[in-house]
């Protein structure tokens, strides 16, 4: 099997912004998020809001192929 040699990069939070100057998501569970989540810790909302995440969706059209790419 061949080794990919994959590296991750951290780079999905905003040093540079204010909270305040984040605009929200108009979503209602991020309304509610947002009066809950503080209760669980001071930065909770600078992580709900000045971070993000990646997303890898892989399709593969036999357990062969899955493999292979896994």
């Amino acid at each position: 099997m061949k080794k990919l040699d994959l590296k991750i990069v951290s780079a999905g939070f905003d040093p540079i912004s204010k909270l305040s100057e984040i605009p929200n998501n108009p979503k209602k569970r991020y309304e509610v998020m947002t009066k809950d989540m503080p209760k669980g810790g001071s930065l909770s909302l600078d992580m709900m809001y000045r971070t993000s995440g990646t997303q890898l969706n892989l399709d593969y059209t036999s357990e062969k192929d899955f493999i292979k790419k896994i």
